[in-house]
């Protein structure tokens, strides 16, 4: 089971209209904007992408995996991290970073 999801999926937003409850909404995925659990999710979801890319390189595998990573601000979120990654053009190095993707999608 996803810890982290069964954690964060049991918010409920109810819908009340004229004082009387008409139903509710419980969402399957995301966090709302603003939500004070966000940040740290973020941390401990990028933690976990780099110790991916650590047990890749501990199995034997060497390459060169630089990331770049830039913070950058709009007018409907204050902050937020984009993440590059750069790898030199192997097919062997490419087709692992995708399977490292696939897991972390998984999860």
């Amino acid at each position: 089971s996803n810890l982290v999801y069964d954690c964060l999926s049991t918010a409920r937003f109810d819908f009340i209209i004229n004082s009387i409850p008409q139903g509710n909404v419980i969402p399957s995925r995301g966090l709302r904007q603003g939500c004070l659990v966000s940040p740290y999710l973020f941390l401990l979801c990028a933690e976990g992408f780099f110790i991916l890319i650590q047990a890749t390189e501990d199995e034997g595998r060497s390459w060169e995996c630089n990331m770049l990573d830039l913070v950058l601000e709009s007018a409907t979120c204050s902050c937020s991290l984009l993440s590059i990654i750069f790898l030199r053009a192997k097919i062997n190095d490419c087709l692992a970073m995708g399977k490292i993707l696939e897991v972390y999608e998984r999860a």
